[in-house]
């Protein structure tokens, strides 16, 4: 039964193209193809611009470099001031809600290396992605 589907397809085919042309491409096909493959090629880049530039970084980090040796540098006895140095606190930590609020050292623990291995996966992918 296959067989005679199979025949009388073909048949069917056959009628239907014995009147049909084969076309062929025009002879400078490839050539108009490959043009426009080269054209493709030479489309702009898109270049990567951080946010914050290199210069205006390392001037940040620097102005935090200098501000930190300074008050180190220029720390002075307690004469006189001593508003900063005795700062009460006490509202922070007394407050019964904050007092009430323990955590396990299983949690802590789970806490600290959660977020060691989150800025060691942050190293691995941007050495991946800077390859790629």
């Amino acid at each position: 039964m296959k067989v005679d589907e199979d025949k009388y397809l073909e048949k069917l085919v056959d009628h239907i193209m014995k009147d049909q042309t084969l076309e062929a491409p025009s002879i400078d096909f490839t050539s108009k193809v490959m043009a426009q493959m080269t054209a493709a090629k030479t489309n702009e880049v898109k270049v990567y611009k951080p946010l914050i530039s290199k210069p205006i970084l390392i001037g940040i980090i620097g102005f935090i470099i200098a501000l930190i040796a300074y008050c180190a540098l220029n720390e002075q006895p307690n004469t006189g001031n001593q508003q900063l140095t005795y700062i009460d606190f006490s509202l922070l930590y007394d407050n019964y809600f904050l007092k009430s609020i323990r955590f396990s050292k299983i949690t802590i623990y789970s806490v600290v290396v959660a977020t060691a291995m989150f800025f060691i996966q942050i190293s691995f992918l941007k050495n991946h992605f800077k390859k790629v």
